[in-house]
């Protein structure tokens, strides 16, 4: 995923937990977060989205990508403005919603 986002222009700071990537990103202010759903030791995607929220703004964009398919799940990110996607998930689609998203924080 990381050469997809980076293939379409995008610079991306990748980590497997919330811990690492707010190391990575040092003074950097992402633009959007996007996160598989589980993540290691327990962690989730929505548990990086949270803590990037409080430290970026509460309307920083969000993508979560999941193989879950509960209702409950995505009622539950979708009453927090986070957008939920399935594996797999293709790059055209990848990119569709990246910029369905981005505009959001925009409008």
């Amino acid at each position: 995923m990381v050469s997809a986002l980076e293939s379409m222009g995008h610079q991306v700071t990748a980590a497997t937990s919330g811990i690492k990537l707010f190391a990575q990103l040092g003074n950097l202010s992402p633009n959007i977060v996007i996160s598989d759903f589980r993540l290691e030791k327990g962690e989730t995607g929505f548990d990086v989205i949270k803590k990037a929220r409080t430290l970026f703004g509460d309307d920083l964009p969000a993508l979560l990508i999941t193989g879950d398919t509960d209702p409950g799940l995505i009622r539950s990110m979708a009453d927090r403005g986070i957008v939920v996607q399935h594996k797999p998930l293709n790059i055209d689609t990848l990119q569709a919603c990246i910029a369905e998203i981005a505009n959001r924080r925009k409008s």
